[in-house]
């Protein structure tokens, strides 16, 4: 397991961001937007600004499939948890615990 690293001084952080050319502008305003991505970053915003309880009364899914993702949400949330009580954890050790459950996901066949 590779050892932790100790966060970077606020000017050697600024210095790496002049070096590499790295430049955080912040949020694009929508007139800024390309037109080929316009529809998904619409998309994107409208899921940001959806409350659980708009999304779970806008939607008709058999109970045992509620469950199944419940369930699954619960389990990646309790290893999340039992990562972040190991000091030793790093980026390696949360991605070979999290991944193959967060991604399993999208090789299954979805019915539209």
């Amino acid at each position: 397991m590779a050892p932790r690293k100790e966060p970077l001084s606020p000017e050697r952080l600024r210095d790496l961001l002049e070096q590499y050319n790295i430049i955080f502008r912040g949020p694009t305003l929508t007139k800024s937007w390309p037109p080929q991505h316009k529809h998904l970053f619409q998309h994107i915003r409208k899921i940001g600004t959806t409350l659980y309880e708009d999304y779970i009364d806008s939607i008709d899914i058999e109970p045992q499939i509620v469950e199944k993702q419940r369930s699954r949400a619960t389990d990646l949330r309790n290893q999340a948890h039992k990562l972040l009580q190991d000091i030793n954890t790093n980026e390696g050790t949360w991605r070979d615990a999290v991944e193959k459950s967060v991604f399993e996901r999208f090789d299954k066949d979805v019915l539209w």
